[in-house]
């Protein structure tokens, strides 16, 4: 609570708070009893280290900065960043709010942008509808680890791989956070020899490369 109250306490804050309690009243119910699911315990585990991280959000210049006081729907870097205009992306969410490609692909174009804060809400809220998503998670995870909070990002970054064990994406950052985050070659080398078996061309296939001869040095 005290997480939530320092974000509150935060211009813009408000939606991420909201998200969060949104996911956390998700996972524990309103204290009525209910059934559990298999995968019930490690959503928990997964909120409770978002709740407990996500204060980057209001410390960490990585997650602030470019956002300001924008108003809905204005773009934060000019009209265009990657794939096309950023209000394109934000309309399609605003029109299909349970649309997880629509929200994905607003959260890359924030990222393209630098505003990794505006991401972290749209990787909360596929979670909501998908809570074993692993594109999210290993985005989520990924912010983390460029926040300052490489053990947390590894920890988001590993239930996508629980999700899914062959996602390069997720797999790239694994390597990444153990190699750099985390001073551990030997364990961000087995994770960089995945990436290259699952993804041989992958986008990240040179620095993967480059990395892997890093663990050996």
């Amino acid at each position: 609570m005290a997480v939530l109250h320092a974000l509150e306490a935060r211009d813009g804050a408000g939606e991420l708070t909201a998200d969060l309690r949104s996911l956390r009243s998700a996972a524990g119910g309103n204290g009525a009893a209910a059934p559990e699911h298999p995968g019930a315990d490690r959503r928990r585990v997964f909120v409770g280290v978002l709740v407990g991280t996500l204060i980057v959000a209001a410390v960490v210049p990585i997650l602030a900065r470019a956002v300001g006081n924008r108003a809905p729907g204005q773009p934060i870097t000019g009209d265009t960043v990657g794939g096309g205009p950023l209000s394109f992306f934000e309309q399609r969410v605003a029109q299909h709010p349970n649309d997880l490609a629509a929200r994905l692909d607003l959260a890359q174009r924030y990222i393209e942008a630098g505003d990794a804060r505006s991401a972290v809400p749209q990787y909360l809220a596929v979670l909501n509808l998908d809570p074993r998503n692993p594109e999210a998670q290993a985005n989520l995870g990924f912010v983390l680890y460029q926040a300052g909070r490489a053990a947390d990002g590894l920890r988001v970054v590993e239930q996508a791989l629980a999700s899914d064990p062959n996602y390069p994406e997720a797999l790239y950052f694994q390597g990444v956070i153990l190699l750099r985050g985390l001073n551990r070659p030997a364990d961000a080398a087995v994770a960089f020899r995945a990436y290259l078996d699952m993804a041989p061309f992958g986008s990240h296939r040179n620095e993967v490369q480059t990395l892997l001869k890093q663990t050996q040095g």
